[in-house]
C-alpha cells in the first residue's frame, strides 16, 4: 500500500489528480474491468470512478470497450503515459525558458530604473518604514534631513534613532531642525549617534527632505506634508541628488551651530 501512495503521489505531478491516479493504478492491477470492480478496489463511490474513468479516457491513458453489453475498462499500453510525462517535460522546460526571460526583463528595468524617479504616496505614519528600510539597505556614509516644526517629530522619531543606532558607526548624521527641537540631539546621542546638528530660526515652508549617500547610492527623498498626507519622492538620481545637496549645503552654512 505504501508503493502504491508513493506511485499517486508521482502520478499527481503529470496532471493526475489523486482519484485518477488510484482508478488508473487499479486498472492496471485488475487489467479489463468494469467500473463495479473499479468502484470496489479503490473504495470509491460510483459517480466519482465515472468521472474519472471518463478523465483518463480523454488522456489516453485507458480505454473502453463493451463486451456482451458489459463496459470493460483496461489500461493502455505504458506508451501512452510517457507521451504524457514528455509533454509536462516540455511545458517545463518552456516554464523555464519564460522565467529566465522574466529575470532578463526585471534585471534591464531595473538598470532603466535609476535614472527615473520612484515616487511613493503614503499615509501618515507608513512612509517612514518605507524610507528608514531603504536607507537601512543601502548602509550610507551620511544621511541629512531637515523638516518643518510640525512633523518634525514624525520624521525623526524613535525608529529613526533606531535605523542609526543599527547602522556602522562611521555613518553621520546632519540634521536642520527648528530651533525648539534641541532636545532631539541628546537623545540622538544617547544612542552614540554620530550626529551633527543646527537649527534655523524662521522656516516658510511646509515640508522635509533627507539625502544619503554611499559609493554605491546617491539618493534625495523629499517629503511634502498636506494635512494627513505625506508625499514621499525618492530619486536614484546623482545629478538630482548634487545639486539637492547644494541646496541642503547652503541651509546648513546659513543655520545656527548649537
Amino acid at each position: 500500500m505504501s508503493e502504491n501512495k508513493n506511485v499517486v503521489k508521482l502520478l499527481e505531478n503529470i496532471w493526475l489528480n489523486t482519484t485518477d491516479a488510484e482508478v488508473y493504478l487499479a486498472s492496471i492491477h485488475l487489467g479489463a474491468s468494469t467500473i463495479k470492480q473499479l468502484t470496489t478496489h479503490t473504495q470509491q463511490n460510483r459517480i466519482t470512478v465515472h468521472d474519472s474513468v471518463w478523465r483518463l479516457v480523454q488522456k489516453w491513458i485507458i480505454l473502453e470497450t463493451y463486451s456482451w453489453r458489459k463496459r470493460l475498462i483496461f489500461p493502455q499500453t505504458i506508451d501512452k503515459l510517457q507521451l504524457l510525462v514528455e509533454h509536462k517535460q516540455a511545458e517545463l522546460v518552456q516554464y523555464e525558458n519564460d522565467v529566465r526571460s522574466t529575470i532578463w526583463v526585471l534585471q534591464w528595468l531595473h538598470s532603466q530604473s535609476q535614472f527615473l524617479p520612484r515616487i511613493r504616496l503614503s499615509k501618515w505614519h507608513t512612509w517612514i518604514s518605507s524610507l528608514l528600510y531603504e536607507i537601512k539597505q543601502d548602509k550610507p556614509d551620511t544621511v541629512m534631513t531637515i523638516s518643518d516644526s510640525h512633523h518634525f517629530d514624525e520624521l525623526l522619531n524613535v525608529k529613526f534613532l533606531d535605523t542609526f543606532s543599527s547602522l556602522k558607526k562611521s555613518c553621520s548624521l546632519q540634521i536642520i531642525s527648528p530651533s525648539w527641537f534641541e532636545h532631539f540631539i541628546f537623545s540622538a546621542k544617547a544612542k552614540n549617534i554620530n550626529i551633527k546638528y543646527r537649527t534655523i530660526q524662521n522656516e516658510a515652508w511646509s515640508g522635509g527632505m533627507t539625502l544619503w549617500w554611499s559609493k554605491s547610492w546617491k539618493k534625495v527623498a523629499l517629503h511634502a506634508y498636506e494635512w494627513v498626507y505625506i508625499t514621499t519622492t525618492i530619486i536614484d538620481n546623482p545629478p538630482i541628488y548634487t545639486m539637492m545637496k547644494h541646496c541642503y549645503q547652503w541651509l546648513w552654512n546659513t543655520a545656527h551651530d548649537i
